[in-house]
This record gives structure tokens, C-alpha cells and sequence, in this order.
């Protein structure tokens, strides 16, 4: 079954940016040719890892910083549930003091 570019399904991922490798000039000897394939070929592999590296490291910021949100929501949570009979304990103390030097 031979599908027209017209029939491609709308949830397959298409390629959102075009990246060229850049050209070679002709040469006269195979050996420097596969050389200068090698070094092209490596130079566009090393540009392909500095993309997906930027991509990486921005995604991987964001996910700390949510990890570190949720967390310190967390954190507050427990430090309000232990401060909380720490501050009835004292305002009781302190109004008990006051009824005792009152009486």
C-alpha cells in the first residue's frame, strides 16, 4: 500500500527544524575525500550533540525546578504541622502566666 503525502496520518512527528550539512568540494584524491567526509561528517554530528544537549540541559532545568517546587511545598507542609502545637503550647503558657499574675 503506497501512501501519498496527502494520506500521511496527523500524529506521525514531522521534522519541525531542517538542518544542512554543509557541502563538500570536489577532490582529486579518495583518501583526502574520505578525510574531509570524516571531518564534515563529525562536524555535523558535534552540531547535532550541541542542539539536543541545549534541549536537554533546558528540560532537565525545568523537571528540577518543579521537583524542587513540590518539595518545598511539602517541606512547609510538614514544618506548619510541628510548629503548630509548638505555638499553642506557648500561647498557653503565656496565657497562663497572665492569669496567674492577674489572680
Amino acid at each position: 500500500m503506497v501512501m501519498s503525502a496527502r494520506s500521511v496520518p496527523r500524529f506521525l512527528p514531522t521534522l519541525t527544524e531542517v538542518v544542512h550539512m554543509p557541502a563538500l568540494q570536489p577532490q582529486t584524491n579518495s583518501n583526502e575525500e574520505a578525510i574531509d567526509r570524516r571531518a564534515v561528517q563529525e562536524a555535523f554530528e558535534l552540531r547535532v550533540r550541541q542542539q539536543i544537549d541545549a534541549v536537554l540541559d533546558r528540560r532537565l532545568n525545568e523537571a528540577v525546578a518543579a521537583a524542587i517546587l513540590e518539595q518545598v511545598d511539602v517541606i512547609a507542609a510538614r514544618l506548619r504541622e510541628e510548629i503548630e502545637p509548638l505555638v499553642r503550647q506557648a500561647v498557653d503558657g503565656v496565657l497562663a502566666n497572665k492569669t496567674v499574675s492577674d489572680g
